[in-house]
């Protein structure tokens, strides 16, 4: 178990600002859906 956690660690750091664009990405797609809104990408 310490070791996958350890290897979670590591992943985050290195992936951290990929990983918390993806999640703002899917919560934003997630209210586009639930609103109506449309998402634009410049």
């Amino acid at each position: 178990m310490t070791i996958i956690r350890a290897a979670g660690r590591d992943r985050c750091r290195r992936y951290g600002t990929e990983a918390f664009v993806c999640l703002q990405l899917r919560r934003a797609a997630r209210c586009s859906v639930e609103t109506g809104a449309v998402l634009a990408f410049c």
